[in-house]
């Protein structure tokens, strides 16, 4: 199975010189969430950073995309591989006809119910709240006071279980977040690296 490790949310990466060139000119094709994504990017922020700041349970995605296109680069890293698989559904494909992007398997994530142990840390969980505090924030409004309460009291695996289970089932029975709650689940749980 592939999990995102928790460094993955303290890497850090800068534009290339194409990047800077798709920034200043808009001469890349790109979608607008490749583009958000971009302008934030600046050498100093962690992936984790760029979560909170976009609100976005895609950045995983997005990053690698933008990195297959060769507009970032990992700093002290190495760029040879994708950074991760992602569990969201695939985006729209870019148009840029020159990038070829090769499709990734992704394998579907674990239910919750299985018995796999979660290894938890501080960054990882503060990463995994902060996806499903800014969801319920934005698929619940005012409904989600209670929700969010309950999550930011999350100290361990057990109760971080049964809180994504509440707090998938509230999405999936909200008008505006029914679509995604599915997805953001996924994602939520792509963040939470397996235990060996």
């Amino acid at each position: 199975m592939v999990s995102i490790r928790v460094n993955t949310l303290q890497h850090i990466y800068s534009k290339t010189p194409l990047g800077q060139q798709a920034i200043a000119s808009r001469s890349i094709p790109m979608l607008a969430s490749e583009r958000r994504v971009l302008i934030l990017i600046d050498g100093e922020r962690n992936i984790a950073e760029l979560y909170q700041q976009l609100n976005h349970h895609d950045v995983l995605a997005l990053v690698d995309q933008l990195q297959a296109k060769g507009l970032i680069r990992r700093i002290g890293g190495e760029d040879a591989s994708p950074l991760v698989i992602s569990a969201a559904t695939p985006s729209q494909p870019s148009p840029a006809p020159s990038a070829t992007r090769l499709p990734v398997p992704t394998p579907p994530p674990p239910a919750l119910g299985q018995s796999a142990a979660i290894a938890l840390d501080e960054a990882t969980l503060h990463a995994v709240k902060s996806l499903m505090i800014s969801s319920s924030q934005q698929g619940l409004g005012l409904m989600a006071a209670r929700l969010v309460r309950e999550i930011e009291d999350i100290r361990d695996a057990q109760t971080l279980k049964a809180t994504m289970a509440r707090w998938n089932m509230a999405l999936r029975e909200s008008r505006s977040a029914a679509a995604q709650a599915d997805q953001l689940l996924q994602t939520a749980k792509a963040l939470l690296p397996m235990a060996a």
